[in-house]
């Protein structure tokens, strides 16, 4: 009885549980559904196939085992294989591709367009301006992810940014299209001429949110650019970081809308969740299965990772993941080099000057030849040197890309580099690691200067980074110093037949001055002799005035008076006349003596 009893009680649990199981498994797939969903999908569906028993196996698809570019190249890292189409990570400083598979493969982006639609917002709008709804953001397929917008609804651009890039919303790609263009193929146009500027070469948009259409697609390294673009404007960093937004009722709403961000490497209660992701798109559609951007920063690196033609969310997520991981271990960040970016015209022709000769140069020989934009920093894997990096034109003597002649057929795909005009690659065995962009005018001016010859000089850009213009310089460097001597041969000519012509009145006009300056420095001399004397007299007189007070001070009384008697005596003989006078002067004398006397006894009383 017993027995029976724990068998059955046995069976209930297991009964219990299995329900449980197949519970929590539904309720995760819709999960995982409903996010696919509202990244705009045909059907609802997440782009993968439905588990069925236990024991199926595992879908791979044949991308899987597609070779890695990267991989390729000498003395690179080795990346894993990833499930996905095609896939990039790029380093957004350098815009270097250290992970590269099929990155030019066309595909269809899905919801990773709103970031090329976010990116136009940002550049052509204010966060405060008012958009007030159109009928299209009615314009949507079935399942679309929307916010329920009206026609008529109004809301500001920031909070319509917020939806498109969070949760996704298509009416609200929409309604910011037409508020910016006037319409959505407006609009798409725009998103094209963009991707242009960026050297996009794959990317054709026909609207701004992603949903499907044949005409409508990209590629990972095209994303990756347009990507880097956006990361670039600081409000766009910070709406995709974001973790949750809310929308205030509107004129024609009563509650508050409230959504989440969808990317779920920046949200703290995902399994997926890491402290270095800084946000990123998610995005399905049943023709472009999962394609996921995802931005990263850690120890002064920032990078992009861009996957396409996913398949399913979480794989994407673990592959980027892994990718991201492995662009951090293994790269790092050296300079290549510095070009120099301000040598003049003159600079290249070897003129130089010297002093205030400085002066004379011609106007036109501080140009530029040509203006230099981006860094000379370069991704190299970890522990290479400078040393290994190379400089290579983006395109050869016979007018082809360099690069794509050189990697164009590794693996049987096509280059990752297309030519850009004007622009130059720093590179690793032979894989581009950096870029710097030339920009160079025709430089015209005239050599007006005296002792140049009146030319002009043109130099074009048309040849690429060199062109013709250091043979222009270097052909004009011998006929401007034969110029310059030319000139100071003349000046010597002129001056021996200045002076052959006017010698007399230069020798006359000479002597004149050279007799008026003597006659200066003879008055000069006089009266520098008489200050001189009258100086000394003055010092003479002012050193006895100071002996005989020194004398003075030094003298005894007894002294003192016998200087004075000597001194009357000396006064009563001298003047024999004036009987008053002399007596007056004698009882003064008297006086004084018997005061003096009167003192000294004093003091010889004082000394007893």
């Amino acid at each position: 009885m017993k027995a029976k009893f724990l068998k059955s009680f046995g069976i209930f649990f297991l009964a219990m549980s299995m329900a449980f199981g197949s519970a929590g498994a539904s309720v995760a797939y819709a999960e995982e559904g409903e996010e696919s969903a509202d990244e705009g999908s045909d059907d609802g569906s997440d782009g993968s196939s439905d588990d069925g028993a236990d024991d199926e196996e595992e879908y791979i698809p044949d991308e899987y085992y597609e070779p890695i570019q990267t991989n390729d190249v000498s003395g690179w890292p080795q990346g894993e294989a990833i499930q996905a189409s095609s896939g990039v990570v790029m380093d957004l400083d350098t815009g270097a591709l250290i992970y590269s598979k099929n990155a030019q493969r066309k595909l269809y982006p899905a919801s990773i367009t709103k970031i090329m639609t976010a990116l136009l917002v940002l550049e052509n709008t204010a966060p405060d301006d008012v958009i007030t709804c159109t009928d299209a953001v009615y314009d949507l397929d079935e399942d679309a992810s929307n916010i329920a917008l009206q026609e008529g609804e109004q809301l500001t651009v920031r909070d319509a940014t917020y939806a498109l890039m969070l949760q996704s919303a298509n009416d609200a790609a929409n309604a910011l299209a037409v508020h910016v263009a006037g319409s959505v193929s407006a609009f798409a146009d725009m998103m094209n001429q963009r991707a242009a500027q960026l050297g996009c070469t794959v990317t054709h948009f026909v609207n701004p949110n992603g949903l499907s259409n044949d005409e409508h697609y990209t590629c990972a390294r095209d994303m990756a650019l347009i990507a880097s673009a956006a990361y670039s404007n600081e409000e766009f960093r910070k709406i995709i970081l974001t973790k949750e937004y809310e929308i205030k009722p509107t004129n024609m709403t009563e509650e508050s809308r409230y959504f989440a961000n969808h990317h779920k490497m920046i949200q703290p209660d995902s399994d997926y969740y890491t402290d270095w992701c800084m946000g990123g798109k998610t995005g399905f559609t049943e023709a472009a299965w999962n394609t996921l951007v995802t931005y990263a920063e850690k120890d002064g690196m920032r990078l992009v990772c861009v996957l396409m033609h996913g398949n399913g969310a979480d794989q994407n997520y673990l592959e980027t993941i892994d990718l991201l991981n492995y662009g951090f271990r293994n790269f790092t960040h050296t300079e290549a080099g510095k070009d120099n970016q301000d040598k003049t015209l003159g600079q290249a022709m070897d003129v130089r000057y010297l002093g205030a000769g400085a002066d004379l140069q011609a106007e036109g020989l501080s140009q530029t030849l040509a203006e230099i934009t981006g860094s000379s920093m370069v991704t190299v894997p970890s522990g290479a040197s400078a040393d290994s990096v190379s400089k290579a034109s983006f395109k050869g003597q016979d007018g082809t890309n360099a690069l794509a002649g050189e990697f164009g057929t590794v693996s049987g795909q096509n280059a990752d580099i297309q030519p850009t005009e004007g622009a130059f690659y720093y590179t690793f065995g032979g894989w581009p690691v950096g870029c710097r962009s030339i920009t160079v005018s025709p430089v015209s001016f005239d050599l007006d200067v005296p002792w140049q010859i009146e030319a002009t000089v043109t130099l074009k850009a048309d040849e690429g980074e060199t062109g013709d213009k250091e043979e222009a310089a270097e052909k004009s460097n011998e006929e401007v110093w034969k110029n310059v001597g030319n000139y100071v041969m003349e000046i010597d000519q002129k001056r021996q037949n200045f002076w052959e012509k006017n010698r007399t009145e230069i020798i006359l006009i000479t002597g004149a001055i050279i007799i008026a300056l003597l006659l200066v420095l003879l008055i000069l001399l006089v009266r520098s002799t008489r200050n001189y004397r009258l100086r000394k007299k003055m010092r003479q007189a002012q050193e006895q005035a100071k002996r005989r007070e020194k004398e003075i001070e030094e003298a005894t009384t007894e002294e003192i008076e016998q200087e004075l008697r000597q001194a009357m005596n000396g006064s009563g003989r001298e003047e024999p006349a004036g009987a008053e006078n002399s007596h007056d002067g004698e009882d003064s004398a008297d006086g004084r003596e018997e005061n003096i006397g009167k003192t000294s006894d004093q003091e010889d009383g004082g000394r007893s």
